[in-house]
């Protein structure tokens, strides 16, 4: 039409490189357009003629058919008007949940015979991306369906007079190569490139925690290799649960939750160590006394001394926040201190051990919720390398002193009643919360082969990120997973085929569990197209999430997963993830690298075509409930005196 031919020529009028009309009078528009191209308006851009014709399916009207019948289900489902639903709502907005999405995916696979999984929903919030989603994988069930036929569409691409610009003689090939569409350009500028020059590897030269069931890192691995279930029922020390059980959904501030993982010794603490009065030492959060104690002992574990780190550019990152100790202050009427507000305040924490060691590196409280510990170590990492700490001291703290948010997350349906994370189970119905410590120190890895440091493990690469907008506050992101894991392995420059064990998020729930199983699968695929080499055809890499052993530990969550790691490296021993005899439905990996670990193995190393052996190799994942996530790339250490294998493998 004449509207369409003024809308394509105002596009080239204004710069635009590629334009796209539907089949209809061609002929007639390629005429009106030689013409208005020789114009003179368009003399400067210095075009005559008209190249590249293609063809190709347009899903216009296909797209149209999907998202009405999209809209009809959803109708019938919320029970209101088609009228009254946007297509490009988020479906949150509309009331849809766990439940409800599973229900509208059970409903589409019904009906049209597909295989669909309810978490598909948190790539593809609204219903127009969602209908996009459907034609791109099942566009020939769609087609078939609603009887539609297919129609053409022509991409018109401009070419320069005679071929060639005046400025530069380029040719009409090299011209055309530029002209392709913003969406290409943007989406090939998107992609992150590897990095020109791998940063250098840091070392973990100390390792030191408390968890459920375990006083230290030792017994801590042996909980994990004997397949130890660490979970209770709330100690009276903490609170009474019995008070506060009841019906969520009936009762004010109840809830059916009485389990949790849970430390010994949360209240001791030697004040005159550290040069703080008994007074002022009532009046600190249980989290800042940990704080110190478990530096301390990292320090030690380390082979320093505090007089060695005096004056150095030390660093302090931990995972902390307020506990609710202020609560239970307030509640006994003690009287307000000048010391008071130093002893609630997170901050405090790691700046009191930068203050007592006399240190002079970063000294910061990482809030992230559930990823906190594992952004610790990427912002540690960080500042290793940009010359802010020669060392660091980074881990996460997490005590769990009053219900409140027991109460609130049980009502949020995000804890399990039974008190058992089922990881990857087709039982999966929540996690359990727990209490937990965990410290290690980093330097650089040349400094630490210099000085003849112990070495537990190297980081190669770390990477933070946030979801952004997603179905709700705290619905994941896969997209912004597979991102976040996809950049941490470019910047350790290593292949993805040789990582052979993630730690997992893994929280066990329905849905969240698939989601990020799906988020790994998207960015190892790829990661694998992208890195040169041979293909992998059989699954290698392993998949566990220690909360299964000891619950969730929210802001300790990261390190615990890391220690966890560092310990499977040192014994060479992959633990089973428990309470997963069967696997969540929803959880595809068939096509994958990925297994679950089922039963405790032997970590075997993978082996380069050389038949040398290839470092043992980890990623560990956290995400946080408010959107952000965390990934870190962890390697065995060969020490100096053997040559690194290649990392191309068979």
């Amino acid at each position: 039409t004449s509207t369409g031919i003024r809308a394509l020529y105002q596009s080239l009028a204004s710069g635009q490189d590629q334009v796209m009309v539907l089949e209809g009078d061609l002929a007639l528009m390629k005429q009106k357009l030689l013409y208005k191209i020789n114009s003179t308006i368009l003399q400067p851009k210095k075009i005559s003629a008209i190249s590249g014709f293609t063809t190709r399916v347009c899903t216009s009207n296909i797209l149209e058919t999907v998202q009405t019948a999209l809209l009809k289900i959803v109708s019938k489902l919320l029970k209101i008007k088609i009228e009254d639903i946007d297509a490009d709502t988020e479906l949150s907005e509309y009331g849809f949940d766990s439940i409800a999405l599973t229900e509208f995916s059970n409903k589409l696979n019904q009906e049209y015979k597909i295989g669909l999984n309810p978490a598909i929903f948190f790539e593809y919030p609204t219903l127009h991306s969602f209908a996009e989603y459907l034609i791109a994988e099942y566009q020939n069930i769609f087609m078939s369906r609603f009887k539609l036929s297919t129609t053409k569409e022509e991409v018109i691409v401009l070419a320069p007079k005679n071929g060639v610009h005046d400025e530069g003689k380029e040719s009409v090939d090299n011209y055309n190569k530029k002209l392709r569409s913003r969406f290409t350009r943007a989406l090939i500028e998107s992609t992150a490139k590897p990095q020109k020059s791998i940063p250098e590897p840091i070392a973990i030269i100390g390792m030191c925690g408390v968890f459920p069931m375990a006083r230290d890192v030792n017994e801590f691995w042996r909980n994990l290799k004997e397949g130890r279930d660490c979970i209770t029922e709330i100690p009276k020390d903490r609170w009474d649960w019995r008070e506060y059980y009841g019906d969520p959904t009936k009762e004010v501030n109840k809830t059916n939750i009485k389990w949790g993982g849970f430390i010994d010794g949360v209240d001791e603490f030697d004040p005159l160590f550290f040069g703080i009065s008994p007074c002022e030492a009532e009046l600190m959060d249980p989290q800042q006394r940990l704080i110190m104690t478990y530096i301390w002992r990292v320090i030690e574990d380390a082979g320093y001394s505090a007089q060695r780190l005096s004056g150095t550019k030390t660093g302090i990152f931990v995972g902390t926040t307020s506990s609710g100790y202020s609560r239970l202050i307030s509640q006994t009427n003690i009287a307000v201190e000048a010391y008071t507000s130093t002893g609630m305040v997170p901050s405090v924490g790691p700046n009191r051990m930068s203050y007592f060691l006399n240190i002079h590196g970063c000294s910061e409280p990482i809030e992230t919720a559930c990823s906190s510990s594992l952004v610790a170590i990427h912002r540690a990492v960080s500042a290793i390398e940009n010359g802010d700490c020669e060392m660091a001291i980074v881990g996460g703290v997490n005590v769990i002193l009053t219900p409140e948010m027991h109460i609130s997350f049980n009502k949020a349906g995000m804890l399990c009643e039974d008190g058992r994370c089922k990881t990857f189970s087709d039982q999966a119905n929540g996690y359990v919360r727990g209490e937990g410590v965990g410290m290690i120190f980093l330097k650089k890895l040349k400094d630490v082969e210099q000085s003849g440091d112990h070495i537990y493990g190297i980081i190669r690469g770390t990477a933070e990120n946030h979801g952004g907008r997603s179905n709700s506050l705290t619905a994941p992101n896969p997209k912004a997973q597979a991102e976040v894991i996809r950049t941490a392995y470019i910047k350790a420059g290593i292949d993805p085929r040789t990582v052979t064990y993630i730690e997992t998020h893994g929280t066990g729930t329905e849905l969240g569990d698939p989601i990020e199983i799906n988020g790994l699968k998207t960015a190892f695929k790829e990661l694998y197209q992208a890195t040169d080499g041979p293909k992998v055809v059989s699954t290698h890499c392993g998949l566990g999430s220690v909360k299964s052993n000891i619950g969730h530990l929210e802001l300790a969550a990261g390190i615990s997963g890391v220690i966890k790691v560092l310990l499977q490296l040192k014994h060479k021993t992959l633990v089973k993830t428990l309470h997963c005899a069967k696997i969540n439905s929803y959880i595809q990996i068939e096509d994958s690298p990925f297994y679950i670990v089922q039963e405790t193995k032997e970590w075997n190393p993978l082996q380069n075509i050389q038949g040398e052996d290839i470092p043992r190799r980890a990623g560990i994942s956290s995400f946080g409930f408010g959107g952000s996530n965390a990934h870190v790339v962890i390697e065995e250490y060969i020490p100096e005196n053997r040559e690194r294998p290649t990392i191309t493998t068979q």
